[in-house]
């Protein structure tokens, strides 16, 4: 007898966000490029996020980096938009603001298991987990992320 895999139970569901009464759903099956894009830019705002923050803390000039940050959230809004695009196309643009985003952001990197978090609250107990690349650098500590609202919500609402 053959073997029945059933990628239904396995993949999850499609997790649908509500805002402002509409629904937009992010499909539980992206493809591994756009899967590996969102893992990519979400390592990325990291590093960014905490080079502004020790440049801060050392009255170094950010602005350059501000700017590469601020192009690293367009980049992960347009992937952010291509993954709702596959359930509704005529989706020109992403609905939410910048609280919006990085609650998506983290809810699809939880599902996918880029993130450990709470589903449904990928912000509690939200601790970024590896993700096997050969040129990533070693795992920071989770220490930096003790606040149930992480830094991209706080950095991103700015960058709007």
């Amino acid at each position: 007898m053959a073997r029945i895999v059933k990628l239904d139970e396995i993949l999850g569901e499609d997790i649908t966000f509500v805002w402002r009464e509409k629904e937009y759903i992010f499909p539980a099956d992206i493809s591994t490029a756009l899967v590996w894009k969102m893992a990519d830019l979400y390592e990325r705002i990291s590093a960014s996020e905490k080079t502004i923050a020790e440049k801060q803390a050392k009255n170094e000039p950010i602005d350059d980096d501000q700017a590469a940050y601020r192009k690293l959230i367009a980049e992960t809004e347009a992937v952010l938009l291509e993954g709702l695009q596959e359930k509704d196309p005529s989706l020109e643009s992403l609905p939410f603001g910048a609280r919006g985003f990085q609650v998506v952001l983290a809810t699809v990197l939880v599902q996918l298991g880029f993130l450990a978090g709470e589903p449904g609250n990928p912000q509690k107990g939200s601790v970024k987990m590896a993700i096997p690349r050969s040129r990533k650098k070693p795992a920071r500590s989770s220490s930096s992320r003790s606040s149930s609202k992480s830094s991209a919500s706080r950095r991103t609402s700015g960058a709007a």
